[in-house]
């Protein structure tokens, strides 16, 4: 049973994403470099550790970049959850990712709510595709709609975004 699934996994599509140098990379890619990078920083990874959560794509000149942080549920904690500090960030590179790292331990910046309501999926993934594709056209209405929703739900961190992130949510005049 568990070899099928994990056959029937491996013939999805890979949602790729594509920077201005035209090279292809996926948002999944982005996430397992900043998932070792984690590592190093929570090795122990027990239950009561952070997971990792990753923004949307950001555009970053001629690219695009993920930021990571930490996430992890409580049980005295009905409608939220405790978010860790952006840790490190990750742009695509002909080679790979390149990491960069934002702090040297993994702590708590605070608790925000649970967001239940997301973004249909088709809607999220044209929001990435055109901000990873070098946004060149007028940008669609989707993007802020999607960007907005994410920013509504992730207060705490949109809050901490380095300034060209923060400057693309702000131009984006959310509610």
């Amino acid at each position: 049973m568990r070899a099928a699934l994990l056959s029937l996994f491996l013939l999805l599509p890979m949602r790729v994403l594509a920077d201005d140098a035209g090279t292809k990379k996926t948002l999944a890619g982005a996430k397992a470099a900043l998932e070792g990078d984690l590592r190093k920083l929570d090795p122990a990874r027990a239950a009561d550790r952070w997971s990792l959560q990753v923004t949307p794509p950001f555009p970053d000149g001629v690219a695009w970049v993920v930021y990571g942080y930490g996430q992890r549920a409580s049980p005295q904690l009905a409608d939220g959850e405790h978010i860790g500090t952006l840790f490190a960030e990750a742009r695509p590179t002909a080679g790979g990712y390149a990491l960069k790292r934002l702090a040297e331990k993994m702590e708590e910046a605070g608790v925000q709510g649970v967001n239940p309501v997301a973004a249909p999926p088709a809607e999220t993934l044209a929001a990435q595709d055109w901000v990873a594709g070098g946004h060149r056209e007028a940008m669609p209405p989707v993007v802020t709609r999607v960007y907005c929703a994410w920013k509504r739900g992730n207060g705490l961190v949109a809050g901490r975004l380095p300034s060209a992130a923060k400057t693309f949510l702000d131009g984006l005049k959310c509610n």
